[in-house]
């Protein structure tokens, strides 16, 4: 612990002043830009640089705004089963290549099975500026297996919903610029050949959004994937590497697809990727959200994942036909398949964690080696089916309230290391015993629980009333409850259907909450007061929360009636509230991550002259929310992709300064009535849905600079007009990035102060 964080266990609620200078000091030495920029990784191996993938990065379109009405003419369902069909229905054509029949300017409205379906027939036909309609689980256009090889193409059409809006079983079909919205599958292709895939925009495809599955020689190039992507898979290498795949885009990210590549670090950000036949190669510092596989590897050899975060994803990480591949320190989170081993073998996963999943599986896969993995909330936390045999399991922590721990119906697993005796940590082990693992194995684990995990280790909930509560019955493993030797509360991991994880109420001993990982099950639902960590009534100034990972409550820090406390650097992420104050003043909350919460990322009720900086506010509904809470600062946070980025409700004398606020999809700010005196300023807000709503009488500027704010849709001239009424009169003409001078933000800290103790109201 430094002298700073030292100086901050010491104080109480009269000395406030002392706590805003010394943490004035201690922003100036942390970071403060907005965007973290990944270290090179400098080796004598060449780096990826592939100017063929600097490409399009286009944002997603409203591709519904460009259909006319007009264009189209009501018609049934087609289904064709001869070539007369087919002849009977077409527009126009003879059947032949330089004649094809021709479907085209329909508005199909499908309510049960297809929109178009072509059965028997080896005659020319194109199916083309057709808008189809599924209500129900159809298919758009079906082609089935049979008919003439490279006789048909399917281009220009729109297809909304349904289940599959192409389903492609003959080969040698060109689907080209075609539009698939909100389809579960956009096109499916299998058992066939010579595709060509191109120049399609495919929009939130549920499942897949181009699958080739046992297709031989496709070409896939040109295409835009919003919120999917590609899944490919194929019989052998040959297969593989027979694909075409180039100038693809995910998401506005570029589709690495890599070939035959050796000694290379992938570091540039891709939308997906895609390995075949690599030797050698390092993908690290990746995220991947909303695609079909983040990162497949196929027939690759002596290939790591690193520090990649995958979520929301069909599949996280797919591993077919590989050698001696490893995924290490990595994240998967609510994806369909987390991690696939599949026809692999000595291949290696360590140190990930993998969480919310439907599955993580292994498949015919053989001496793999899954070791200090961390399991929690997927369907079958570890899967294991017929045809893996000798693969290892040990030290990984595998934790849910109902689902299958594992699963194994394969052949000689080992679910302990044979040589230090230590098998894994289950949430349900009775403390007696083997663990017996579910399958026709048989497998038990001899030694559950039998080893200390280096972060955490399982504790029942705890709860404390009082200063004799703190003892190592209830998780303090050190301390001695004094400002300088506060009581350690740490390395938990505490799993709770019902009620806290941590309660620490009535007490007046210094206490730290810190590394803990604390999930409480409820996906986020009420009741009221579930919380993973709740500090109520406690001493001002005792209690400091850092580094723990906090998810899946009603609330992830609840603080009630309790002043001068610290939180810092915890993670508080799927809650619905991710950190609540209620009534209690004076607190500093500080590099927080606040991610994906149902409601909020951080409330305050009635709680006055608190410190929120340098958090992150990242898909909430709310990011920031103040209800009745005057005097807060509010300074060098991110705010991104929530529906409201900062919203105050009848709260005066805020400062909000230098925060980042972007691509909020309703407001940026909110500041509703009965809101006075309020500052913001130098903040950068960028490409919400609106900007900023002031109906009260706030100020959007630096006083004594004249500078406002910058604003992305600024014209250049003249004031910055705030719907509600209120007006920036110097927008600024770039982007701020904050360069503190510390003594500056102490003088603003030490103006702050005086008035924040007179109108205190608690």
């Amino acid at each position: 612990m430094n002298c700073v964080d030292e100086g901050l266990l010491m104080l109480g609620k009269k000395n406030t002043l002392l706590l805003m200078v010394l943490l004035s000091f201690s922003l100036f030495l942390t970071s403060s830009t907005y965007a973290s920029t990944n270290e090179k990784i400098v080796d004598d191996i060449k780096t990826i640089d592939n100017d063929n993938l600097q490409r399009n990065k286009a944002n997603p379109i409203d591709y519904d705004s460009g259909i006319n009405l007009a264009d189209y003419t009501d018609h049934a369902p087609i289904y064709t089963t001869s070539t007369s069909d087919l002849a009977a229905i077409s527009n126009s054509g003879s059947g032949t290549l330089a004649s094809p029949y021709i479907i085209e300017g329909w508005k199909i409205t499908a309510t049960d099975t297809y929109g178009i379906a072509i059965f028997t027939t080896n005659a020319h036909f194109t199916i083309r500026n057709c808008w189809i309609i599924m209500t129900t689980i159809d298919i758009g256009i079906f082609i089935d297996t049979g008919l003439g090889f490279d006789t048909i193409k399917i281009e220009n059409n729109i297809i909304e919903g349904g289940s599959t809006a192409i389903w492609a079983l003959t080969g040698g079909i060109d689907m080209v610029n075609n539009t698939l919205i909100d389809n579960r599958f956009g096109i499916m292709c299998s058992g066939s050949s010579d595709h060509i895939i191109a120049n399609n925009t495919i929009i939130n495809s549920q499942n897949l959004g181009v699958s080739i599955s046992y297709t031989e020689q496709p070409i896939i190039e040109n295409n835009t994937f919003v919120g999917c992507g590609l899944s490919l898979g194929q019989p052998d290498l040959n297969s593989y590497l027979g694909c075409t795949i180039k100038d693809n885009t995910m998401n506005g990210l570029p589709h690495g697809y890599f070939k035959s590549e050796e000694d290379i670090i992938i570091t540039e950000q891709y939308g997906e990727i895609l390995l075949i036949n690599c030797t050698n190669v390092i993908v690290t510092d990746q995220s991947f959200k909303n695609t079909n596989t983040g990162i497949k590897l196929a027939s690759c050899d002596s290939t790591v994942i690193k520090d990649c975060s995958l979520t929301d994803n069909t599949q996280g990480i797919d591993f077919d036909l590989c050698y001696n591949c490893s995924v290490i320190e990595s994240e998967v989170t609510y994806s369909g398949t987390g991690i696939w081993f599949g026809r692999s073998s000595y291949c290696v996963l360590n140190n990930c964690r993998l969480t919310e999943n439907s599955y993580n599986t292994i498949y015919d896969s053989d001496h793999c080696n899954i070791t200090w993995n961390f399991f929690n909330g997927n369907y079958k936390q570890l899967d294991m089916q017929s045809s893996s045999s000798n693969n290892v399991f040990h030290k990984n922590v595998i934790i849910s309230e109902t689902n299958d721990k594992a699963y194994d119906d394969g052949s000689s697993n080992v679910w302990y290391d044979t040589e230090t005796l230590e098998g894994n940590i289950w949430s349900d082990y009775s403390g007696t015993g083997d663990y017996l693992i579910t399958g026709s194995a048989g497998s038990v684990d001899p030694y559950p629980n039998s080893f200390t995990h280096p972060d955490f280790n399982i504790h029942v909930y705890i709860e404390i009333g009082s200063d004799s509560g703190f003892n190592s019955t209830n998780g303090v493993s050190s301390g001695a409850g004094t400002a300088l030797d506060p009581y350690i509360i740490e390395n938990w991991l505490i799993i709770v259907p019902t009620g806290n994880g941590i309660s620490i109420h009535d007490t007046t001993a210094h206490f730290i909450i810190r590394n803990c990982y604390i999930d409480a099950g409820t996906s986020g639902s009420y009741p009221e007061y579930e919380n993973a960590i709740l500090i109520a009534n406690t001493a001002d100034g005792t209690g400091r929360i850092e580094n723990n990972i906090l998810a899946n409550s009603n609330y992830g820090i609840h603080l009630r009636y309790t002043n001068d406390n610290l939180i810092v650097n915890n993670t508080c992420t799927y809650n619905f509230k991710g950190i609540y104050l209620d009534n209690s003043d004076n607190n500093s909350i500080f590099d927080n991550e606040l991610s994906s919460n149902n409601e909020v990322g951080i409330r305050f009720l009635y709680a006055e002259s608190n410190l929120i900086v340098n958090n992150t506010f990242s898909n909430n509904h709310y990011g920031l929310n103040l209800l009745y809470s005057h005097y807060s600062f509010v300074n060098t946070n991110n705010f991104s992709l929530n529906a409201i980025g900062i919203e105050l409700y009848e709260t005066d004398d805020c400062t909000i300064i230098y925060n980042w606020i972007a691509d909020s999809t309703n407001y940026g700010i909110f500041i509703d009535f009965s809101c006075d005196n309020n500052i913001i300023h130098h903040n950068n807000i960028i490409d919400n849905t609106v900007q900023a709503y002031d109906v009260g009488n706030n100020i959007w500027y630096d006083e004594e600079k004249l500078e406002g704010n910058y604003w992305s849709d600024y014209s250049g001239t003249g004031d910055y007009s705030i719907d509600g009424g209120a007006v920036d009169p110097y927008p600024l003409g770039a982007v701020v990035v904050p360069e503190f001078d510390h003594f500056n933000l102490f003088a603003l800290v030490l103006a702050l102060i005086p008035v924040a103790i007179v109108r205190r109201k608690k």
